[in-house]
């Protein structure tokens, strides 16, 4: 519904979307995916294995396993930033060339960029929107961490070993001489490892912020109990001190004609 109301609004595409690198078929079939001739599903079903992930990090998922990982490390061993020589991280192949921006030059990029992620995991103790705007990337204390990253991938021949997902590695080089190491196959958010309580705050109120904290927690609080609720009514008053209070008033107004 929403790419038809897109295409309609004169949003366009590559037209080889399907086929191309990286495309639909190729991310769902692989390089040689035969069409859907005895397609079969998958028993137990992907979502039964995987589930629905919820992003800890407001950025690429290809950096997660890696941004977990540095985050570990930095909990056991207690390093900061200036005590890091050079970090290597290992992906996978997908994961390698969606991560396109070595040195990001705007917020977008930053997102797709594991040097610029990873220069983040090295000073903060968790990533937020607030990291990926236009004078966050310029800041000159992160940009100077760039060059210390590298991404290497694994080879077309690992990722065909095994069907089990291969881990995200990441070694840490301090200028003390010491070089730690962690690995990752699932993201903080995944049914493997999901989020806990203090995760799953600290997200509703970077994403909700201009709530405000007074609105935000009585607005958290409720949904924690959503499914006993009679109504949405609270939602309305949580947002209208907000420009979407108008469209969910009309959005209300909607469902009570129907």
């Amino acid at each position: 519904m929403e790419a038809a109301e897109l295409a309609a609004a004169g949003m366009t595409g590559r037209l080889d979307i399907l086929e191309c690198p990286q495309g639909f078929l190729e991310l769902f079939g692989g390089r040689d995916a035969k069409g859907w001739a005895g397609l079969v599903l998958a028993t137990p079903h992907v979502i039964e294995v995987d589930g629905l992930m919820p992003k800890r990090h407001p950025c690429c998922g290809s950096t997660h396993n890696t941004i977990d990982a540095i985050l570990d490390l930095r909990a056991e061993h207690r390093f900061a930033a200036d005590d890091v020589a050079a970090v290597e991280s290992h992906v996978g192949i997908a994961n390698a060339r969606n991560l396109a921006y070595p040195e990001p030059t705007n917020e977008m990029q930053a997102r797709f960029s594991m040097q610029y992620c990873v220069a983040l995991a090295l000073r903060e103790d968790r990533l937020t929107l607030a990291d990926f705007t236009p004078e966050a990337v310029a800041r000159d204390e992160v940009r100077r961490l760039l060059p210390i990253t590298t991404m290497t991938s694994y080879s077309r021949e690992d990722e065909l070993k095994g069907i089990d997902r291969l881990p995200h590695q990441v070694t840490v080089r301090l200028r003390d001489g010491r070089v730690i190491r962690a690995e990752r196959k699932q993201a903080k958010g995944s049914m493997a490892d999901p989020f806990d309580d203090e995760d799953r705050r600290a997200k509703f109120s970077d994403c909700c912020s201009r709530l405000g904290e007074v609105v935000l927690t009585s607005l958290y609080d409720r949904l924690q109990s959503l499914d006993g609720a009679s109504d949405l009514a609270f939602l309305e008053a949580a947002f209208a001190s907000t420009s979407q209070a108008a469209a969910l008033a009309t959005a209300r107004r909607g469902l009570v004609s129907a």
